[in-house]
């Protein structure tokens, strides 16, 4: 357990990533309050200690209120609309939401005082890059809405760290999969890879595999993936210690 157990704001925690999230910083000793829409949350998977929220982080006023009273110390942000090909369909659901909602949230927490924010990011920040080597320094160059909204709301993270003393953690991961005890991966729809697999192969289906021209043995694509608990440890890693503006590449493909 933490020396201090202080109070977290944890957006999204109904969902996947969120919810095992929310499991590491309870069973490390903090006070974790939940803020879900339920848009593709999970009620069952929240944990009975955390307190439940259901609303839209994208509502200041609320949020004003909701960070005061729970005398909130960090807002770990892992809500967010993340269907890259809907993204691209509907970009103005995504902007509105990923970028408009987030800095509502991000106003909310400057005005009431909350200094310290673990933003959940993602790979797709870098679009396609030439290496297979990826870094802090790769350049951002994302290929869809949904990367596009993770860059410009990381871009606001640092200028808010440099005008108002704010600190920032932006993890960008991808390829996220597995599960926990309490949690499990549900999508709807789902388009993950590995539970498609999964139920494919429970049901007896085939399976297509998509893609043949890659420089791999059989042709086809070969993939990174990071287990959902080991994200989940990251946020709790990044939150326990000191809080300074940087990214962290968790994992990506």
């Amino acid at each position: 357990m933490s020396e201090r157990a202080t109070s977290v704001l944890l957006t999204g925690g109904a969902g996947y990533i969120g919810a095992a999230t929310a499991d590491a910083l309870l069973a490390d000793g903090h006070r974790v309050v939940i803020l879900d829409d339920l848009s593709s949350g999970h009620t069952d998977t929240i944990p009975n200690e955390a307190s439940f929220k259901t609303g839209s982080y994208g509502e200041a006023d609320k949020m004003e209120e909701l960070l005061r009273d729970a005398r909130i110390d960090v807002v770990v942000h892992c809500g967010a609309k993340s269907i890259v090909a809907e993204s691209d369909e509907h970009p103005d659901r995504y902007f509105a939401n990923n970028v408009e909602g987030s800095l509502n949230l991000l106003n909310a927490a400057r005005n009431v005082g909350v200094k310290r924010i673990v933003f959940s990011s993602s790979a797709a920040v870098y679009g396609a890059p030439t290496s297979s080597t990826i870094n802090e320094a790769t350049p951002l160059a994302p290929v869809n809405t949904y990367g596009a909204t993770k860059v410009a709301f990381e871009l606001a993270l640092r200028s808010f760290a440099d005008a108002y003393e704010m600190q920032s953690v932006s993890l960008r991961y991808f390829n996220v999969a597995g599960a926990t005890d309490q949690v499990t991966e549900r999508h709807n729809p789902e388009t993950h890879l590995l539970p498609r697999l999964m139920s494919a192969a429970l049901a007896g289906e085939p399976f297509p595999i998509y893609g043949n021209d890659y420089a791999t043995p059989d042709r086809t694509a070969v993939r990174d993936y990071v287990h959902v608990a080991d994200v989940a440890a990251a946020h709790l890693a990044i939150y326990r210690d000191r809080l300074v503006t940087f990214v962290a590449v968790v994992a990506c493909a």
